[in-house]
């Protein structure tokens, strides 16, 4: 066996046994989320759960269920073409949705607050079909692009948790699902949240693309003629 076919298949092997630990970590992170957004949270935190959970459990699922649809075989071609542009959206709209006088704007607004959600969603159907919108030897495109948002989603929870104060006005801390919450231990939990969900999410994406570029390569050099120096 020749050095590179040894790697891959070594490479394949150990993804496949980290891969149904992938799922049944996909699984609990699906139903964590869904148990803190109905838990009663502080403001900030439900409202970071929910974000979780549009961007981190329904964008992925809707991608990946519609990855084998023949009618969404052109919205991947499109949406592949644009994965920086997809990136750098999603990555904007998370951060300005973020801001202070935005949040606390979205707080009292529900309008507002729903267009927000929107917004989220839809940038991160984009980024999520952007990526899965790589094939071949472009699949290194997406593990690139799930690192570094995962990156900087993480920079956005590290503010969060370890910021000495309270960057949010204090009117957010007001009574939510019956509970008073103190708003510098909200923004802790919610920055927690981020900071383990939403990097988790990336990082075992781009495992399971590798896993499948890994495994086309393999196959690719195995149907290959063998080389002159072989």
């Amino acid at each position: 066996m020749t050095p590179v076919r040894a790697v891959s298949a070594t490479s394949i092997t150990l993804f496949g046994r980290a891969y149904r630990w992938t799922v049944t970590l996909i699984a609990v992170c699906l139903v964590g989320a869904v148990t803190l957004a109905l838990a009663p949270l502080g403001p900030l935190a439900a409202h970071m759960s929910a974000h979780i959970l549009l961007m981190n459990a329904v964008a992925p699922t809707v991608a990946v269920a519609a990855l084998n649809r023949p009618p969404a075989a052109s919205a991947y071609r499109m949406a592949g073409g644009s994965l920086v542009l997809a990136s750098v959206a999603q990555i904007g709209v998370l951060w300005i949705a973020h801001s202070p006088p935005l949040m606390a704007a979205s707080m009292s607004s529900h309008s507002l607050h729903v267009a927000i959600q929107f917004a989220l969603l839809a940038t991160a159907l984009w980024f999520w079909f952007a990526v899965l919108g790589q094939s071949g030897s472009a699949r290194w495109r997406a593990i690139v692009a799930l690192l570094l948002t995962g990156k900087l989603f993480c920079l956005l929870a590290a503010l969060l948790v370890f910021a000495p104060r309270a960057l949010y006005p204090v009117e957010l801390a007001h009574v939510h699902h019956g509970a008073a919450a103190d708003p510098l231990a909200d923004q802790y939990l919610a920055g927690l949240l981020m900071l383990v969900v939403c990097p988790l999410t990336y990082v075992l994406a781009g495992v399971l693309i590798a896993e499948r570029w890994l495994r086309e390569l393999r196959e690719r050099d195995a149907i290959l003629p063998p080389l002159p120096w072989r």
